[in-house]
């Protein structure tokens, strides 16, 4: 079986991993329904290989998606400009449409824009009598009074008739400028064209509409529009599904850390995460934690707690189908006290001394000798004042805590020293003060006496205790 701290494959009659201590489920069976994750842990030493194996795999796949991202913007690249080509073909023909249309339109205006009478066909121009002048059988008619009589220029351009409403044309016109019916004679002999005269043009024609050309209605412009849309839906979809296929992948999702504990202020902690997938999601997390991704992991922001119990929870983490918990622990009371001073010397005057406390809780409770007093006590510090001292040296305890965690700070407070009693001096431990040392000569059988060298016959000597000030 594996370990379900470690996922190192452990004895099944194992209780405690042999390799991490991590106490094994009595039931194993009940404990692996709870965690179906366990089934897909790998142990740690496997974790760095298949994170090497599956950051090659990602730069391959990051290469080949490059690759057809490029190739893409390059079918793109030639479909605009195979669509510019396109329409600046389509604006030429329109120009020459318009163009060719105005050049009809105005050519029969050299001829006072008068409708022509319909020709005979295949007549012939009048034949000439001999000294120039008409045979009286094919004479020209003569215009009626107040008829405007123009005569055609001698060299101007030659002309036809339109096989279909009988008007005249300019003979290279390719279309009727009047009824829009293309010419089938393209090319009229110039000796054969007839130029008749206004004179005999009706005094009124019927009201033919002029040709106008039709744009063209864009049907091609919306064919090549679609491709494209097509072409990048397509490209869409594709990236689409291969996000949704990297995604459903995963087989491992790898927390740097198995639980986190927040002291009773809370905070932020950063957790991060190790997975083969394309991304993770966070399924649920407990109410009083928020949690959100932030780089290659996850943020979790703990609230601060007023309450004397601590609380747990587990935040869920996905990938695919692998599923990792991360349990989250805040606990009520502080782990650690610790004080920036543990011993302080005052003088016997007294005075205030400020100390700062780095903890990860609050709420302190205190105790500290009658002659000293704490002020401004919180989770950042606190000022102790000590009274003056007119007695004898002094010894106290400040005791800062919170539930079983206990931060402690000695006081030292010079007064009257208690050896000499603030005389600075104590009587000779050799001669008990006398100044003089008495001794027996045993061989002559009499006693004798001499200044005591231990005190110089003063009988007193300074206190070691104060170095002779009286104070300590």
């Amino acid at each position: 079986m594996k370990c379900i701290n470690c996922y190192k494959e452990i004895k099944d009659s194992l209780k405690f991993c042999k390799y991490c201590g991590t106490k094994q489920p009595a039931d194993r069976a009940a404990y692996e329904r709870e965690h179906p994750e366990l089934a897909y842990a790998l142990p740690e030493e496997d974790v760095s290989n298949l994170i090497i194996q599956q950051r090659e795999m990602e730069a391959k796949q990051k290469r080949q998606l490059e690759e057809q991202q490029r190739q893409l913007e390059e079918q793109q690249r030639q479909l605009a400009e195979q669509q510019q080509q396109w329409e600046e073909q389509q604006q030429q023909q329109q120009q020459q449409q318009q163009n060719s249309y105005v050049i009809n339109a105005t050519m029969p205006e050299a001829y006072g824009n008068r409708q022509e009478p319909a020709m005979p066909p295949a007549s012939n121009p009048p034949a000439m009598q001999q000294g120039g002048n008409m045979a009286p059988q094919q004479a020209m008619p003569q215009p009626q009074a107040g008829s405007l009589v123009v005569s055609a220029p001698q060299n101007a351009a030659p002309m036809a008739q339109c096989q279909h409403c009988g008007q005249v044309i300019p003979a290279n016109a390719q279309t009727c400028p009047y009824c829009g019916v293309p010419v089938h004679q393209a090319h009229y002999n110039a000796s054969q064209a007839v130029v008749p005269s206004v004179a005999t043009m009706a005094p009124s024609r019927p009201a033919v509409e002029p040709y106008t050309p039709t744009p063209s209605d864009g049907g091609d412009s919306k064919k090549i529009l679609i491709v494209i849309a097509a072409v990048l839906g397509v490209g869409i979809l594709g990236l689409l599904l291969f996000y949704l296929f990297q995604k459903n992948k995963a087989t491992y999702l790898v927390t740097d850390t198995n639980e986190l504990f927040f002291s009773r202020k809370g905070g932020d902690k950063v957790v991060k995460i190790t997975t083969d997938g394309n991304d993770f999601d966070i399924k649920d997390h407990p109410d009083w934690l928020k949690v959100s991704k932030s780089g290659e992991g996850i943020t979790v922001n703990c609230a601060s707690r007023d309450a004397n119990d601590d609380r747990s929870g587990t935040i869920m983490l996905k990938s695919g189908r692998i599923s990792t918990p991360l349990k989250v622990t805040q606990r009520a009371y502080a782990t650690f006290i610790k004080l920036s001073e543990t011993n302080i010397s005052m003088g016997k005057d007294g005075g205030s001394r400020s100390i700062t406390i780095q903890t990860d809780g609050g709420g302190f409770n205190y105790t500290a000798p009658d002659y000293c007093t704490v002020n401004n006590l919180t989770d950042q510090g606190f000022t102790i004042n000590v009274n003056h001292n007119s007695g004898k040296h002094r010894d106290g305890v400040v005791k800062i805590t919170d539930g079983k965690n206990v931060g402690v700070l000695t006081i030292s407070q010079k007064g009257v020293c208690s050896s000499c009693g603030g005389d600075g001096r104590v009587t000779c431990s050799v001669c008990y003060g006398s100044g003089v040392i008495y001794d027996w000569n045993y061989y002559w059988n009499y006693s004798y006496s001499y200044s005591c060298s231990n005190c110089d016959g003063r009988g007193t000597k300074q206190c070691s205790k104060c170095g002779g000030s009286g104070v300590r």
